[in-house]
């Protein structure tokens, strides 16, 4: 069995030898063959550097650290709400239970129902108002 080692370093001398390849089979091994990063870099020519939490989500790749610390407001991330037990989005961590997409999730609870919520049922309106002058317009057409 080939490893993805080696299978990136045969894809490598193909996209070196460009004459070799065909051109439909580009498309599909940078698809399947490269992370994101490796696209980005192949493509832009720019490293993409993910930023690792050191506050409260200790070794977990955040959106909001920066060279000079955690950059979201206070500073760092919330633990998850009572409504957010339950969900899948919540991970453990040492320093408590964080949402992996949100930083403070009381926020997404506020008003409603959190988007994220993977445990949370959106209710359907069942029934909708009726307009009594559409209502009775739409009958007379019928007729």
């Amino acid at each position: 069995m080939v490893s993805n080692i080696q299978i990136k370093k045969i894809i490598q001398e193909k996209l070196n030898n460009l004459n070799t390849l065909d051109s439909r089979e580009i498309p599909v091994i940078i698809r399947f063959a490269f992370s994101v990063e490796e696209k980005i870099k192949m493509i832009t020519g720019l490293e993409v550097i993910t930023m690792v939490c050191s506050t409260m989500k200790a070794g977990s790749e955040c959106a909001f650290m920066t060279k000079s610390g955690c950059g979201y407001n206070g500073g760092s991330c919330h633990t998850v709400v009572e409504q957010c037990e339950g969900c899948q989005r919540s991970i453990e961590f040492p320093a408590g239970k964080f949402c992996s997409s949100f930083p403070n999730p009381s926020i997404k609870w506020r008003t409603s129902a959190c988007n994220f919520a993977t445990h949370a049922k959106v209710e359907a309106k069942a029934e909708q108002k009726v307009n009594p002058l559409k209502a009775s317009k739409r009958n007379n057409k019928k007729k």
